[in-house]
């Protein structure tokens, strides 16, 4: 309380100030002055009569001046995007972010290029309100000899070449896609845990759009305990556990379907009014004057109702 305050007496202007005591001293002192000039003098309860009119009056005639507020500039949180296809910039600190969250079990920058220079889609950027880097997640549409290696635990993500995964012209009708990750910038962080929601959300929205009619059979390896708890919050099935795979990691994996992706988007809460998309067309309209909102949509159903 003690801010808002300050705040407050921030808000008696100077021009306030100076304007009241000017009239103050004119109307006190006209009448002192005349009465000096014949001779007389104020007595005591004149002089209190005359200077709570002095302060009424000076009151009463720059009220305006008190009641003026100072400008408030609101700052609203800028629109946040989903950026796919994404640069070399941004690649290179999602693979610093993945490297500091996961270990180095993860693809370096060098192995990575390759796969995002054959297909520009697997990588998904999300960007504040500024441009700056928030968090990303990354989705590989495989081949079928890879994948059923992967899915064996004979190889692992680190295994994965630019000749294993599928062109922008073959992924909708790929048969396997393989979700790598998903980390956030400040994850302990209450913005950091708002910007992995986004991501969530955001990756569902993506495996509609890429993978919504060809119904592919999708699988993710639970790295850390958070991807693990968030796997089987969604209700995805455990394929195989750690002790008999490579890569030391759970799989976990189902078929998509539009039926399957709808049930859970359901279940995220709804930013598309705080997050734009990259990869679906923009229609042509006029720029959007209301600020952006605060809060995002509620879910419109509790995850632990899913089907597998």
């Amino acid at each position: 309380m003690g801010k808002i305050g300050r705040i407050a007496r921030t808000a008696i202007r100077k021009d306030f100030l100076l304007s009241f005591a000017g009239t103050f001293a004119a109307v006190l002192g006209i009448p002192a002055t005349l009465v000096g000039m014949l001779g007389g003098h104020l007595s005591l309860g004149m002089t209190a009569c005359l200077t709570l009119l002095a302060v009424s009056v000076s009151a009463l005639v720059n009220r305006h001046k008190w009641s003026t507020k100072l400008p408030v500039k609101v700052i609203m949180p800028g629109k946040k995007t989903l950026r796919c296809p994404s640069d070399l910039n941004l690649t290179r600190e999602s693979v610093k972010l993945a490297r500091y969250e996961f270990g180095r079990n993860t693809i370096s920058l060098s192995n990575y290029e390759p796969l995002r220079a054959k297909n520009p889609y697997i990588l998904v950027c999300l960007l504040g309100g500024d441009g700056d880097f928030l968090g990303y997640f990354d989705v590989f549409p495989v081949k079928t000899t890879f994948a059923e290696l992967f899915l064996q635990g004979r190889v692992s993500e680190k295994d994965l070449t630019h000749e294993d995964i599928l062109t922008p012209q073959e992924m909708r009708q790929c048969k396997y896609v393989y979700i790598a990750g998903l980390a956030v910038c400040d994850s302990e962080r209450q913005s950091g845990q708002v910007n992995a929601a986004i991501l969530i959300w955001g990756l569902l929205k993506y495996l509609d759009h890429f993978y919504g009619t060809s119904k592919p059979y999708v699988f993710a390896s639970a790295a850390t305990g958070d991807g693990d708890n968030l796997l089987q919050s969604f209700n995805i099935p455990l394929i195989c556990g750690s002790d008999t795979r490579a890569d030391g990691q759970k799989m976990y994996g189902l078929y998509l379907s539009r039926d399957v992706i709808a049930e859970r988007i359901a279940c995220v809460p709804d930013y598309s009014l705080l997050c734009s998309i990259d990869w679906t067309p923009v229609k042509t309209q006029k720029p959007d004057r209301l600020p952006v909102p605060r809060r995002p949509g509620l879910p419109q159903k509790k995850r632990r109702s899913l089907s597998r």
